[in-house]
């Protein structure tokens, strides 16, 4: 009897062992499988959209084109090829993550650069992504394509920055210059979609594909789509103010489809959903412990709170915020490109102008 008990006892702590050993081992394999690519989808892929543009033909006939599309503003600006809403009498914006469908107003087609702003409009802000400076694009890395390939829906696909500076004419007539070249698998319908990197942030939007080829790409680069943004949204105080659509194109879609309010005047809130614990996380001056206003001309900030970062960094009210990281501050547009992208402990380089002397502080983030 007692040789049997210890043999039971031997055999509970051997299962025992088994299934600790299994356990660690599907933890441990599970980390091995998160790798950078998942983190950066996991980041960016909620602000990849799917667009679809509406042509109605006849009172029975509806004809919808897909595209793809970036939300890359919080305030839900969404930026998409201009030949993806070509012709379209509505244009309805698909969300990835909650699968919320939001009719678009044209804020801005420019077919020559075969670029479009839209915008959509809910109480709460929207998940974005950053745009990496075009500069810092090196040939070799890893490029992850997000859009929606022949109306699949949400699909990504992995490759390379293949070469850099390309040119390029589309069927359209549209020549194109500049363009970032990958090997990511690209299909009709993923034009508009996202050419992201490994930190998540946008280096492209994907434009076309070289016919009768295979691992060529293009895609227009991250420097075109921030242009396009400032112009659009950043150049004078009518910037605070929403862009009606353009006169062109009259989005008519469906009452099912919502269209929210726009949001609250000021900048957004810093929460926009992304999955946790995200890589970077998009801030407002308030997170830092401080408060601006836009002037029309200059960023001014108005109120300090005590302990803050903003204090600890020696800024004060009334400090003129003229650049952030060496980026010139001009409107409050600038202020959200600024600190769309904040991993914690960053600190920024923040310029300001006090008493007509020029000072810098490093803020750090909270």
């Amino acid at each position: 009897m007692r040789v049997l008990n210890l043999f039971v006892i031997a055999l509970l702590l051997a299962v025992g062992a088994f299934e600790m050993g299994r356990a660690r081992a599907a933890r441990s394999g599970s980390d091995r499988r998160r790798t950078p690519v998942v983190d950066a989808v996991q980041h960016a892929a909620p602000a990849v959209v799917s667009i679809h543009a509406e042509q109605r033909r006849s009172r029975n006939l509806l004809i919808r084109s897909a595209g793809s599309g970036v939300i890359v503003h919080p305030a839900g600006y969404v930026i998409t090829n201009s030949h993806v809403i070509r012709g379209g009498t509505g244009v309805v914006v698909e969300l990835w993550g909650d699968g919320g469908r939001y009719r678009a107003q044209v804020v801005a087609n420019l077919p020559h650069n075969d670029l479009a702003l839209l915008r959509i409009k809910r109480p709460r802000p929207f998940p974005y992504v950053s745009i990496a400076p075009t500069r810092g694009v090196m040939l070799g890395e890893a490029a992850i394509a997000v859009g929606n390939p022949r109306g699949l829906g949400d699909t990504i696909t992995v490759g390379v920055v293949s070469a850099l500076g390309r040119d390029a004419k589309l069927a359209g007539g549209a020549s194109l210059n500049n363009l970032i070249q990958t090997d990511a698998s690209i299909n009709p319908g993923n034009s508009g979609g996202g050419l992201l990197n490994l930190d998540g942030e946008l280096i492209g939007v994907i434009v076309s594909l070289m016919p009768s080829t295979d691992g060529i790409a293009f895609a227009i680069p991250g420097d075109q789509v921030r242009s396009l943004l400032h112009r659009a949204l950043g150049g004078s105080p009518a910037a605070k103010r929403l862009p009606q659509a353009a006169k062109d194109v009259q989005p008519r879609v469906s009452s099912s489809i919502r269209d929210a309010p726009p949001a609250a005047a000021g900048l957004p809130p810093p929460s926009v959903g992304r999955a946790s614990p995200p890589r970077t996380v998009p801030m407002r001056p308030e997170d830092f412990g401080m408060t601006v206003r836009d002037t029309g001309g200059f960023i001014q900030i108005t109120r300090i709170t005590i302990g803050g970062p903003a204090q600890r960094a020696g800024l004060r009210v009334g400090d003129i915020v003229s650049g952030v990281d060496g980026r010139p501050i001009k409107s409050e547009l600038d202020v959200v490109l600024a600190f769309s992208a904040t991993r914690p402990g960053r600190v920024y380089t923040v310029d300001v102008r006090r008493s007509g002397v020029e000072q810098s502080a490093g803020l750090r983030t909270p």
